[in-house]
């Protein structure tokens, strides 16, 4: 009897039998609208039924069985001992590797790795140009009788400020006389988040990386090669579009094979470090980027990044505050103990979606190094390159077309700060940090402490009870974006007993909250109470320029600018 193969009788769907059923559910709304670009310029369909090339196997260039990662916790130096402690802690707790960060010239071994038997970890430098740093280290390590072809160290020996600066030899050389000795560890790190933390893209930040790798490789004998690339360790900004971040490690890894390629070198995979993105960070409702490194840090894993770093939600506060550096190890946990996506390698393997995205990144960002190594650059052209998304990058935020939950999106206009950072410092090669909120929450720092907390805005419902709570809404979420506190009054369909509320309301500063019906009644029955405040409107009625007119100063709606509202607002309020 033959044997049949289930769900071979049902029809198989054709595109336009899925742009059909699309129409149908979406009742006249157009199709192509809910298309839209990434920063970079990638075109995001709707929906992917298919997908017009051969993906290329992702597992072969994971270098892993499974999908394991080192649960990683970065170090902020100040001395040998505190960073030991904190160092400890961290293992306690559950890190896999440590990276020590602010290092400073000469480091004794002895009492920073004390209790840390380093077979068991990962553990990393932030070594920048420090060569004193692997010497010491090494006789370390003898004093120690440890194997170290056996350790799994990142020396962090700066890729990109080594080759900027025109002294890429000195890592050849150091890769030939070291990489024998260290055979199980990276020398060379390329920490590319310096670039998408300064303003770029991600296909920017991949391209500018592989543009510097091919030269630094340029300069290495043909037979060295591939103990170079197996010295060298990339560190990836993750940040919180999932879908755009996970193909974006992957992109990454198959841009490297094309790098290896054009070499003709062996295949060898990348170790890939991931690191949540601090430019993503709010320093209002600093609790909010806990969620951000969650989505973050789940792209990185099931985007197959080798070790992955979330860094304290509150770090622009405070480096090394233990109850920050465990909710960012316990992010991890959870991931890797409780969610299990450390067992399957690629999970996203043949999914449309996500193979039609890291196809288009892998090519934008090739593009972008084949633009850079067909000659010079140094780091003047690099910053150039990038200064374009980095201005966007405020303006979006300011404007209110990229959402930032406790920023721009239900903030609490309750919460103060007593000090507002920009972000960590960056190399010398690189640009200024940037936070893309930062700009926003400048104006609101600057409003706080000028006007204080106080509810200086005062918001009168009234009307149609569904108009007047959305706009109450819309004004509270608006206006917090600056920290500006509203009291809200909600007044009387008695007339008699709504002119009374009114006579009672102590701000000078009024937004009627209404439907646009309820506010021509009020306008005129209510003129005197509008004559003796500052009044705007939530929303645009067809009778504006009448109700200004009639005293109204302005309205306040989703078309309005937000930077230019709050600034105006808070001018009446310290003139009142």
């Amino acid at each position: 009897m033959e044997k049949k193969v289930p769900f071979l009788d049902f029809p198989f769907p054709t595109h336009a039998d899925w742009v059909s059923r699309a129409n149908d559910e979406l009742k006249g709304f157009p199709l192509e609208k809910l298309s839209f670009k990434t920063e970079d310029g990638i075109e995001i369909e709707p929906f992917y039924d298919s997908i017009d090339f051969v993906p290329e196997k992702l597992i072969p260039l994971l270098g892993k069985e499974k999908n394991e990662w080192w649960i990683t916790q970065n170090i902020h130096f100040t001395s040998e001992i505190e960073a030991n402690k904190h160092a400890l802690d961290a293992l306690n707790l559950g890190a896999e590797g440590l990276v020590f960060t602010n290092l400073p010239q000469h480091i004794d071994f002895s009492k920073l790795l004390k209790g840390i038997e380093l077979p068991y970890i990962r553990l990393g430098f932030e070594t920048h140009s420090n060569l004193n740093l692997i010497a010491d280290f090494t006789l370390y390590c003898e004093s120690k009788n440890y194997d170290t072809s056996n350790l799994f160290i990142d020396f962090g020996f700066d890729g990109f400020g080594y080759v900027l600066s025109n002294s890429a030899s000195k890592l050849v050389n150091l890769v030939e006389k070291y990489s024998s000795v260290f055979l199980k560890s990276t020398l060379i790190s390329f920490d590319a988040s310096v670039w998408y933390n300064s303003g770029s893209t991600i296909t920017q930040e991949i391209g500018i990386t592989l543009a510097t790798v091919h030269r630094l490789v340029a300069l290495s004998k043909p037979e060295n090669l591939n103990t170079l690339f197996r010295s060298i360790s990339v560190t990836l900004s993750t940040s919180t579009d999932f879908n755009i971040n996970l193909s974006k490690f992957r992109a990454f890894r198959m841009a490297w094979k094309r790098v290896q390629v054009y070499h003709q070198t062996d295949i060898q995979p990348a170790f890939l470090h991931a690191i949540t993105a601090i430019r993503e960070f709010s320093a209002y409702d600093k609790h909010t980027n806990m969620l951000r490194e969650t989505t973050s840090a789940m792209a990185a894993a099931c985007g197959g990044a080798n070790a992955i770093t979330v860094l304290p939600f509150d770090l622009l506060a405070e480096p090394n505050q233990a109850f920050a550096m465990r909710m960012g190890l316990n992010i991890q946990h959870i991931l890797k103990h409780e969610s299990y996506l450390d067992q399957i390698p690629d999970p996203v393997e043949g999914a449309w979606t996500f193979e039609s995205i890291t196809q288009k990144i892998v090519e934008k960002s090739l593009l972008i190094t084949e633009e850079l190594f067909s000659k010079p650059f140094n780091n003047t052209d690099l910053e150039q390159l990038v200064s374009i998304n980095r201005e966007k990058l405020a303006l979006k935020a300011l404007n209110k077309q990229t959402s930032y939950l406790g920023v721009n999106l239900f903030p609490n206009a309750s919460e103060s700060i007593s000090s507002l950072p920009l972000g960590t410092s960056h190399p010398s090669w690189a640009p200024s940090p940037i936070r893309a909120v930062f700009e926003l929450e400048k104006i609101r720092f600057d409003l706080e402490n000028t006007i204080g907390k106080d509810a200086n805005v005062a918001l009168v419902l009234f009307g149609d009870s569904a108009f007047r709570s959305a706009r109450s809404n819309f004004i509270r979420n608006f206006l917090g974006t600056g920290g500006i506190v509203c009291e809200e009054f909600i007044l009387s369909d008695n007339q008699a007993e709504a002119s009374k509320q009114l006579i009672e309301i102590p701000q000078h500063i009024v937004i009627l909250c209404a439907s646009d019906a309820d506010y021509s009644e009020f306008v005129t029955l209510q003129n005197t109470f509008i004559q003796s405040k500052k009044c705007w409107i939530a929303g645009k009625p067809d009778e504006a320029e009448s109700f200004i007119q009639n005293g109204i100063l302005g309205f306040i709606h989703m078309k309005s600018t937000l930077v230019d509202v709050l600034l105006e607002i808070s001018t009446q309020i310290k003139t009142t």
